[in-house]
């Protein structure tokens, strides 16, 4: 394990003045691409290299068994092994994103504006706190912080105690969207019906025999432009808010998120299509993609058109976006909010460290030279 460790601090310690030194070289970066990195990618391999954990119990071969599935035939993709291991040692790119960004396709200058997520992760540390994250992570802790701006009625659930307060939610909702709290990508999450038990101490029974902990929401009623992609799931816009040190407000690639057909979440994990709009006009400037890397120009179920379609009160979702990230803690530098459209104007469905895949994927556009600065960062800090 020592020995392990030494090497990962010899990498680090080799990684970072390098690449500063030849991002913009095109001679010394050859240099460095058949030389130094070589020795890195057998640094990487003695301490564990395929089977070290990258994630919570996902290994860098999960990732690459799961692009098997994802984008085609084993043996296609078996010919860039040896690349997505340099990708993800110099870039922090990961099997999967090596795909959804086209790597293979794609030179060192282009590779480079990339931002994976795991490098957002490092970066979003370096500039904030461990409060922050526990903040956003915890969806009843950001609804405690923003409560206002959901303009819907919430019940949390956390324990047997909590009977009496679901009890009064469910008369005033007796059908609800139920998600944990702790859940990502959609997983989880379902409308209930409390007209299905028998009494409400059954519909109850559910949340507490769970390890989970659970947020219920009044249902939104979607406003029918953004209904019209697809009418089963709330559709959503996922807002990469930032706030700089001087105090400036920006966005950075917002994405339209919307669910096929039959599903009640918008996420690209659960078969969802994203497409990114321009920040100025509101207008979507890209194509759909969902997360195998299947391409639309129109959503595959209700075949609105993606590129050119205006999202609908553009310039109150900005506004909405700005104060409800000005009304935060100031140590909230980067949020990536979710806004939905109700009847009654944006409602805020959660705030998180949000993505940037979707944006990247959809615009084939790296944004990470933009997040570095908007985080207060210097160039290339994200590196891994």
């Amino acid at each position: 394990m020592s020995v392990k460790m030494t090497l990962l601090k010899i990498d680090k310690q080799l990684n970072y003045p390098l690449v500063r030194l030849t991002n913009n070289r095109p001679l010394l970066f050859k240099v460095y691409y058949h030389t130094i990195l070589p020795v890195r990618k057998w640094l990487y391999l003695l301490c564990g290299g395929w089977g070290r954990k990258i994630i919570v119990n996902i290994t860098l071969k999960d990732k690459l068994d799961s692009c098997y599935q994802k984008f085609g035939d084993k043996e296609d993709i078996a010919k860039y092994k040896s690349d997505i291991l340099s990708a993800f040692v110099l870039y922090g790119i990961d099997p999967e994103e090596y795909f959804l960004y086209n790597f293979q396709h794609k030179s060192h200058d282009e590779r480079r504006f990339f931002l994976s997520d795991r490098e957002r992760k490092y970066g979003c540390k370096n500039a904030s706190s461990w409060e922050t994250y526990d903040e956003l992570r915890n969806k009843d802790a950001f609804y405690a912080l923003a409560s206002k701006f959901f303009n819907r009625d919430v019940c949390i659930v956390k324990s047997a105690e909590d009977l009496d307060k679901f009890k009064e939610f469910v008369q005033k909702q007796p059908r609800f969207f139920a998600k944990p709290i702790d859940g990502t990508f959609g997983n989880g999450a379902g409308i209930i019906d409390s007209a299905d038990y028998s009494s409400l101490e059954e519909a109850f029974q559910p949340f507490i025999s769970t390890p989970e902990k659970w947020m219920l929401e009044e249902i939104i009623q979607q406003d029918p432009e953004m209904g019209k992609w697809n009418p089963s799931s709330v559709n959503t816009i996922r807002v990469p808010s930032f706030l700089t040190k001087e105090g400036k407000y920006a966005i950075l690639n917002p994405t339209l998120r919307t669910g096929r057909k039959g599903s009640v979440v918008d996420n690209a994990g659960a078969g969802g299509v994203t497409a990114m709009i321009d920040v100025a006009t509101g207008k979507i400037a890209t194509q759909g993609i969902d997360k195998k890397y299947n391409r639309y120009d129109c959503h595959p179920d209700s075949k609105v058109q993606f590129e050119g379609t205006q999202i609908p009160q553009w310039e109150e979702l900005k506004k909405t976006a700005e104060a409800v990230h000005r009304s935060l803690p100031k140590h909230h530098r980067y949020v990536g909010f979710d806004f939905a459209l109700s009847t009654k104007g944006w409602v805020l469905i959660e705030g998180n460290w949000g993505q940037l895949i979707g944006s990247q994927t959809a615009s084939q556009k790296g944004v990470r030279y933009q997040f570095e600065e908007l985080m207060g960062l210097p160039a290339d800090t994200c590196y891994a």
